[in-house]
């Protein structure tokens, strides 16, 4: 299953539990498999996964998948906020006959105000000395090495973002204060509402992916840009399999029938056809404004290039 969560979440129930979600031996190796995996997005933020995971399963292999950070931003929004939140919004009693375009101005914030919102306490939060360099370096337990290693370099530190910059009420209280002040009946009441929090923080690849460097050698990463699985699928899947040695296989005809565990995470064995997948969302449909867009753009395209400083790997947004 995608998201067994065991280093984040589940850790405290041993490796015995983690591993009952995965074929037994005999099932495996029947099968013709010759290896597997698990896919977890949610693993990538944390330091505490990156050394967990070394822990654990020395010698595995880490495929790091990266979007475009404000495409990244721009779905999370959509998926976890917008839609959720106008399904919510007419269910409230009152609302039953209400326009939806009544419901959307009057209760939801735009994309651009959460942006806003989050980027104010983001770049305090990573500045110098800032919380995500002094949660960091709550790490040095296990990346001492790493740490003094940048230092020599005269890099910049290495900085945990997500549990220094958010998480807590009095962060979020922090973040969303001037939303709530502009708007009191702005909706930000959600289940979900935590995973709105990092938005652009999220697509910072290169301060979460540090981590992994610091705990894997370097042979052992592989980046991929996750546009290229899409208009280079079969170059990108054959780069893989020679990453993680595997034979060689043909995968034209796989690749041909469409595109595997999309449109609702349907399953791995489950095929959408590329024909009915809906056209990528062109850069500058996302509602910006042009003055906020050269500022947010300008401050992605340095963290993008510390990510291509670390990785070596360019994708075609960098």
């Amino acid at each position: 299953m995608k998201q067994v969560q065991f280093f984040k979440y589940h850790y405290d129930k041993g490796m015995h539990w983690y591993l009952s979600h995965f074929p037994t031996a005999a099932h495996f190796l029947s099968s013709g498999a010759l290896m597997t995996g698990e896919a977890a997005p949610g693993y990538l933020p944390y330091p505490e996964v990156a050394i967990r995971t070394r822990t654990m399963m020395p010698g595995a292999k880490i495929l790091l998948t990266v979007r475009e950070p404000l495409d990244r931003a721009w779905s999370s929004y959509n998926y976890n906020y917008f839609i959720p939140g106008l399904q919510h919004l007419k269910t409230l009693p009152g609302n039953e006959d209400k326009d939806e375009q009544y419901l959307i101005h009057k209760y939801l914030f735009s994309f651009e105000d959460m942006v806003k919102a989050e980027l104010n306490q983001l770049l305090k939060c990573i500045q110098p000395g800032g919380d995500a360099e002094e949660e960091g370096l709550k790490q040095s337990y296990w990346a001492n090495d790493a740490m003094d290693a940048r230092k020599r370099g005269n890099l910049p530190a290495m900085m945990d973002i997500i549990n220094g910059c958010y998480g807590t009420q009095e962060r979020r209280d922090a973040q969303w204060k001037d939303l709530k002040l502009n708007n009191p009946e702005g909706l930000l009441d959600l289940p979900n509402i935590h995973r709105l929090e990092g938005m652009i923080a999220r697509g910072l690849y290169a301060f979460q992916a540090e981590w992994w460097y610091a705990a894997f050698p370097l042979e052992d990463i592989h980046v991929i840009c996750s546009d290229e699985m899409k208009h280079e699928t079969i170059s990108v899947l054959e780069e893989t399999s020679d990453f993680l040695g595997l034979p060689y296989f043909d995968y034209s005809s796989v690749v041909s029938k469409g595109m595997y565990n999309v449109r609702g995470h349907e399953g791995y064995d489950k095929v959408t056809a590329w024909k009915t997948e809906t056209r990528e969302k062109a850069d500058d449909e996302i509602p910006l404004s042009p003055l906020f867009r050269s500022e947010i753009d300008l401050f992605l395209q340095e963290q993008n290039e510390r990510l291509y400083l670390l990785t070596g790997k360019r994708c075609s947004w960098q």
